[in-house]
């Protein structure tokens, strides 16, 4: 019958293309709050080749969910609800409802993430440090982005170009001063992991938000003209292009100053670096802003797709839209109350790992999804991406897993328990 319910009742038609819909998002958010605001202290922390080490494993799980993405947009009709449609229409309802609701969480508490980056970056700008400043802040962002999500996409993704042209300024000035700057002697002694460093795995948590936007695009999906297309081109080059941008600014800060300076000065070294210093605070607000934005549009889609499906009772309650594109108005409420309470409970360094697990079961169920599809032999399993291959999904399920537990095993363990619970229900 739900096939039939799905076929009554058709689907608005997307508007975004590839570059609006899917590229934008995903370099806004990769090339985010992490760039700007921590990569200086994963490198100060745990030296040149770890961070190196860092960047690859992070890559290898974005590039790896990304494959197992193509392989299943490209094998069906993709609906709204991004990961969470991919899922449920794979590997069935109950495992999709269980990761589509820790996937909403995770997007709605990065909302949060994003928020908070965006206030230490502007307090700290104007010569003040206090908590509660922040906060109110972040709190302030969040409504302002409530706003804009409650009007709808065309508008946000409108406002996304103008924050990739700010983005590309703050690089550009990165780039070309740290170049200017740059000591060999200074790079070789950055190589090895200082002694007052924190742990690897401690600095991989702190990263890994970093890579979490290739996923952004996907969230849209229900927006998109064509989206198996969209989301299969826009991923890749989003990975690929943030991937080298990465590679640059490590190297660069590593080469730039001594390890405690980038430790202790890990919010506004890359504008001391830079040509025009104050360039990099444009960057810092404008990526921030731009992220927090894309979770904004891309959680309440999530939500909505979920109370259509009615995987939990009540939700149904958030299938309902406004307008042609049916904007996601009830479940965006949602996404903003949690973001204004996780705002509350705040700390940047102790919210990152948290949305990290949560991101990370949802790429490794993905992955699962695919390798399950591969191997199942189906006769309707026919992906129009050709690189997909069962053992390329099962090594990014396996990494996924495996980060999880090695980032925190307890939180990794309370992550899969509350998951065998929502699938069990």
């Amino acid at each position: 019958s739900g096939n039939v319910n799905e076929r009554a009742t058709p689907q608005p038609a997307g508007t975004l293309g590839t570059f609006g819909g899917v590229f934008t998002p995903s370099i806004l958010t990769i090339l985010g709050l992490v760039l700007f605001l921590r990569v200086a202290y994963v490198v100060g922390s745990v030296g040149l080749v770890q961070a190196l080490v860092i960047l690859a494993l992070a890559t290898s799980v974005s590039v790896l969910t990304s494959i197992s993405l193509a392989v299943v947009a490209t094998n069906m009709r993709v609906g709204g609800g991004g990961e969470y449609y991919l899922i449920s229409r794979t590997l069935g309802i109950e495992f999709g409802g269980a990761i589509g609701v820790v996937l909403y969480l995770a997007i709605s508490v990065s909302i949060a993430f994003y928020a908070i980056g965006f206030a230490e970056a502007a307090v700290t700008a104007l010569g003040s440090d206090s908590t509660v400043r922040i906060q109110l802040v972040a709190a302030g962002l969040v409504l302002l982005l409530t706003a804009i999500g409650y009007v709808g996409a065309d508008l946000a993704t409108r406002l996304q170009y103008l924050v990739m042209v700010l983005l590309v300024i703050a690089l550009v000035s990165f780039f070309l001063g740290a170049v200017g700057d740059f000591d060999g002697n200074q790079l070789s002694d950055n190589v090895d992991k200082p002694d007052s460093g924190v742990g690897f795995w401690e600095a991989f948590a702190v990263f890994f938000p970093a890579v979490t936007g290739f996923s952004q695009g996907v969230a849209m999906s229900g927006d998109l003209r064509s989206p198996s297309r969209s989301i299969t081109r826009g991923t890749f080059a989003a990975v690929g292009v943030s991937t080298v941008v990465y590679l640059g600014a490590i190297v660069l800060l590593a080469g730039g100053a001594p390890a405690a300076v980038l430790v202790e000065e890990t919010t506004t070294i890359m504008g001391d670096l830079s040509l025009v210093g104050w360039t990099m605070l444009v960057g810092v607000l404008a990526a921030t802003l731009s992220s927090a934005l894309a979770s904004t549009l891309g959680g309440p889609r999530v939500l909505q797709r979920l109370g259509e499906d009615r995987v939990l009772p009540r939700l149904e309650y958030f299938a309902v839209g406004a307008g042609p594109m049916k904007n996601p108005r009830r479940a965006l409420g949602v996404s903003s109350v949690i973001a204004l309470a996780t705002v509350a409970a705040g700390d940047l360094n102790a919210i990152a790992p948290i949305i990290s697990m949560f991101f990370l079961a949802s790429y490794g169920m993905i992955n699962y999804a695919t390798y399950f599809e591969f191997r199942a032999g189906s006769t309707s399993f026919r992906p129009r991406f050709r690189w997909g291959d069962h053992r390329a999904s099962l090594l990014g399920a396996v990494a996924c897993g495996g980060a999880i537990l090695a980032i925190n095993p307890v939180a990794g363990a309370l992550a899969a328990l509350v998951l065998m619970a929502l699938y069990s229900y």
